[in-house]
């Protein structure tokens, strides 16, 4: 069950997390623009965000999304895709039947924003004549096209990408969510549910007689979240992470774990597993008709970022007692949701 600690505990957690978070904008590296659909001035719902869990490959694997999924209603009559940046053109087309047709702008400073799946009939003469060039270039604020008609469950959307070559050859993604205004998104994440496993596995800690958990050893902490961003649609925290409380002496430990990176770079592929659970009981799942469930091991990102299936609570750092364990989640804006329940170690 969730429940209320004081306002000064709270004000630690969120001060915790905005120290880890300093920076996320990308700064100077991705510069604030307006959104890349019309009207460009104001919010869209968001269906997918950066870094939640996929499983839509063909064949089925998890993957980490590298982008937002702005919704939109599709041609022949819907909103046009706008140029966010100034830069050099790379058209890619399959035809008119296909969701896969897109647009890549590189900039003089080596950012790329992708747009993807545009309807094909209606990409500007402009952009094609921009292709066709060598160096051929348009201008932020340019119409693009159209989105496509997405077969799945109305779920028509332009998938918006950003990323950077740096200098040392390395490939800088930031979720693009951080680059966009306005942004007054004011729902505030959802835990639906915590649960502690022996670390490393999806083995569930036994209850007492009063229903808490009973830790002993190294323990995982898997946390059930979403968030909804300008929408109903549900997608993925921004960040997440927990603390330990021991109530009888009013301090809390300094435990203060990030479950997913999403400041800057983003995770690879591989590490999808390591930042989400996805067998039973703890299945994450995505489609575009609405099932959306992610399961966050807190506990296997520290706060440096680190992902590793090492990453654990030891939980032989505390002597044996009651405690409460806090999850807190924040999304881009800012806003934050918690969850909180007692505890008990017994090692």
């Amino acid at each position: 069950m969730a429940r209320n600690v004081s306002s000064v505990t709270l004000s630690l957690l969120l001060l915790c997390l905005a120290i880890m978070l300093q920076g996320c904008s990308g700064g100077t590296m991705f510069p604030v623009t307006y959104w890349p659909l019309e009207p460009t001035g104001s919010t869209h719902p968001i269906g997918n965000s950066g870094s939640e869990f996929e499983d839509f490959s063909i064949p089925s694997a998890p993957y980490l999304h590298l982008g937002m999924d702005i919704m939109g209603n599709p041609a022949p009559k819907g909103p046009f895709v706008i140029v966010t940046s100034t830069g050099y053109v790379t058209l890619t087309t399959y035809g008119s039947n296909s969701t896969q047709n897109g647009i890549i702008i590189s900039t003089s400073d080596s950012r790329e924003y992708t747009y993807w799946h545009l309807d094909y009939n209606s990409i500007q003469q402009s952009v094609r004549d921009a292709d066709a060039k060598a160096w051929g270039a348009l201008s932020a604020g340019s119409k693009v096209a159209r989105l496509h008609i997405w077969p799945s469950c109305q779920f028509h959307h332009l998938h918006y990408q950003i990323r950077k070559f740096l200098v040392s050859m390395t490939l800088l993604l930031v979720d693009p969510i951080w680059t966009v205004t306005p942004r007054n998104d004011t729902s505030d994440p959802v835990i639906e549910g915590v649960y502690f496993t022996e670390g490393g596995t999806n083995t569930e800690l036994p209850t007492d007689s009063n229903g808490r958990p009973v830790l002993t050893g190294k323990v995982d902490i898997v946390a059930q979240a979403y968030d909804t961003q300008f929408g109903n649609y549900r997608t993925g925290v921004q960040s997440i992470w927990y603390v330990v409380i021991k109530p009888l002496l009013g301090k809390y430990s300094p435990v203060v774990q990030r479950g997913e990176v999403m400041d800057l770079e983003f995770p690879n592929n591989s590490l999808v597993n390591l930042i989400y659970r996805n067998s039973t009981p703890f299945v994450s799942n995505s489609d575009y008709c609405g099932t959306k469930k992610a399961y966050y091991v807190v506990t296997n990102v520290d706060d440096l970022g680190n992902i590793t299936e090492s990453g654990c609570w030891d939980t032989t750092a505390h002597p044996n007692g009651v405690y409460k364990v806090g999850v807190a989640a924040m999304d881009a804006s800012g806003n934050t949701g918690q969850y909180w329940t007692t505890v008990v170690i017994s090692n």
